[in-house]
This record gives structure tokens, sequence and C-alpha cells, in this order.
């Protein structure tokens, strides 16, 4: 009876481990919004020569998971808000991780979060303050489906 219950015990043991790593299976498949699917723009073709060079321009548009992956970071991952500036907060520096920027040259057109050494790999956003100006970079985390 014993030996029974033992042998009950390890196949339903089995079963739950096999099933348990089954269900997860899509855990590594990333969520892109539909407007990668456009071609890059000049905008954004300048934005990567000016960051990489044309030569690494031509291995991010012939390989398609770069071609999304930078498509992303510029259409929707980086994003500058408006949020007004208090003296106590401590939001990092965007010039901790780049070039510094004047408050004309930050706008979706001129700026390049590719000249920046932004955590594109994070699994949470992260915030940057354009110097002492009421403008944040937010770095969104990439999601997965």
């Amino acid at each position: 009876m014993t030996i029974h219950r033992i042998l009950f015990l390890i196949v339903v043991l089995f079963y739950s481990d096999a099933f348990s790593q089954t269900s997860n299976s899509n855990s590594w498949i990333f969520k892109f919004e539909k407007n990668i699917e456009k071609p890059f723009t000049q905008l954004e073709i300048d934005k990567i020569v000016n960051a990489y060079g044309a030569e690494k321009l031509q291995t991010i548009v012939s390989e398609k998971a770069l071609d999304k992956f930078y498509k992303n970071i510029l259409r929707n991952r980086v994003k500058i808000y408006t949020k007004k500036y208090y003296s106590e907060e401590n939001f990092p520096k965007l010039s901790s991780k780049g070039p510094s920027l004047n408050e004309n040259d930050i706008n979706s057109e001129k700026f390049n979060p590719l000249l920046y050494d932004f955590p594109f790999y994070s699994k949470k956003p992260h915030y940057y303050r354009v110097n002492q100006t009421d403008f944040l970079v937010v770095v969104n985390p990439q999601e997965l489906e």
C-alpha cells in the first residue's frame, strides 16, 4: 500500500512540474505597436546615422529584429513630457547619460535618444530631468506579450 502511495506521489509531482514549465511558453515574445511596420522616416535615419554611422544603419535595416528594436525606441519607448521642476526632486539629470541639451533642443524631432546611454533593456521605466527645466525624458521598458 505504501509503494502505491509513493508511486502516485511521484507521478503527481512529475506531472505538475511538466505542466508548470509549459504554461509560460510565450514569455519572451515582445509586444510592438503597429507603427513599427512603417519604414524608417528620413528623420529617424538621420538619428541612427548621427549616433552610429551609415554602416550600422545598413545592418539595422537588413536585420528585422534590429529594425523593430530601433523603430520601437525612436517611436514609442522614449518620450518627452513637461513636468514642473522642483529643486528638491531627485530625478537623475539627462546630462549624466550623454550630451547636455538646452531648452530649445528638447523636442521629439531634435532629440536623439540613441546618443544617450539609456537602459533600453531595463524592466522598469526611467526618468531623466533636462537640466533644471520642466522637461522630463522617460524611457519606457520593452513590453512583453
